[in-house]
């Protein structure tokens, strides 16, 4: 699937982190564009049943930033988990 907020597109490494959450039980809670100029987006996600080894995700472009943020090299958007 493919992810867009206020008309932005997320870049390829976001959407295939999402799907990579969406399909292991996780839920987006809020999204939102941080910076227009950028197109630097945030989701908020929450797990349901399922938990993930964070330190196996291994995803072109994207950057564990701390524990629960993971940010994509293209245009800084995130992902945190909650």
């Amino acid at each position: 699937m493919k992810y867009k907020v206020d008309g932005i597109d997320a870049c390829k490494p976001i959407n295939e982190l999402l799907n990579h959450f969406i399909n292991n039980e996780y839920k987006i809670i809020n999204q939102s564009v941080t910076d227009y100029h950028f197109n630097e987006l945030l989701f908020e996600l929450t797990p349901t049943d399922s938990k993930i080894d964070f330190n196996t995700i291994n995803i072109n472009g994207i950057k564990k930033h701390d524990d629960k943020t993971f940010v994509c090299d293209c245009h800084w958007s995130r992902i945190v988990i909650g």
